[in-house]
């Protein structure tokens, strides 16, 4: 991505770092494509830096984009508690717990 005089800006992202998020993501590319890769992401993270020149001072944050507050229902208790009942239909349970086998030795 060229700078304000016209000129390309060197590479934010190098090779070896394009090749190491590609190892970290467990991706493999040929080199012809890590370069395309490494080129991508540099131009993404110059559109970055162009918004952060961005005056946002005066900006409101924008929480919602329809402006329009999300309406939740009354969180209330629908049913008495079972907990004795499904205790009674399992088995190996008591105590108020449930037993299961052993999983990690």
């Amino acid at each position: 991505m060229p700078d304000k005089s016209g000129q390309p800006s060197p590479p934010l992202i190098h090779l070896d770092e394009a090749r190491k998020i590609a190892g970290l993501a467990r991706l493999q590319f040929s080199e012809e494509e890590l370069n395309r890769m490494a080129r991508s992401m540099s131009e993404i993270l110059g559109m970055m830096r162009a918004l952060d020149e961005v005056d946002t001072g005066e900006t409101e944050p924008l929480l919602n984009p329809l402006d329009q507050a999300q309406v939740l229902r009354a969180d209330l208790v629908t049913e008495a508690p079972q907990k004795d009942d499904l205790q009674a239909l399992a088995t190996g349970a008591g105590d108020g717990y449930y037993k299961v086998p052993r999983v990690i030795d």
